[in-house]
């Protein structure tokens, strides 16, 4: 399982673009991460945290 952490220490778990998870994401908004890399995040229920990128990242 891949990860990225933002700068405040929160984990976020990589998933694909098209996945089922993404697509149903909440919460869903672009993030720069501490590497300086910009994700699409987003929830899925309690605790998750994910991120993903897509062809125009």
């Amino acid at each position: 399982m891949q990860t990225i952490k933002h700068a405040n220490g929160l984990v976020f778990r990589v998933i694909p673009a098209g996945s089922y998870d993404a697509r149903m994401a909440r919460d869903v908004r672009r993030l720069t991460m501490a590497d300086g890399s910009v994700w699409t995040v987003g929830t899925r229920g309690r605790g998750s945290c994910l991120a993903w990128r897509g062809a125009t990242n």
